[in-house]
């Protein structure tokens, strides 16, 4: 005997894709910020050899030079974000191609 799931138990299969959705509309809402308000949030971002920009580490990737460069960012960014939110972030970065490369070994050893 099966036991029934009620829908309202089940997960929702489209909420595992509302992060990457989220964070790529957040991008361009700071690149929006950005071009209407006077200055440049391009000083947030990571600097090298400056220590004082280590906050760059968090905020840079939310960061875009321009436009194009958004543009050209968020198609593939949607698509891997989404491609990891099917398997989780958890297989994603507990595979063990990934646990080899990290470690230093080469892929196939």
């Amino acid at each position: 005997m099966t036991a029934s799931v009620s829908p309202d138990s089940r997960p929702r299969s489209f909420s595992r894709f509302l992060a990457p959705v989220v964070l790529l509309a957040l991008m361009w809402a700071i690149q929006f910020a950005d071009a209407v308000l006077p200055g440049s949030f391009t000083g947030w971002g990571l600097r090298s050899w400056d220590l004082g920009s280590l906050p760059g580490l968090v905020l840079g990737p939310l960061l875009h030079a321009n436009w194009a460069h958004l543009v050209g960012n968020s198609g593939p960014f949607l698509v891997l974000g989404c491609l990891v939110a099917v398997e989780g972030a958890t297989r994603f970065w507990g595979s063990p191609s990934w646990s080899r490369w990290s470690a230093g070994q080469a892929p196939g050893s």
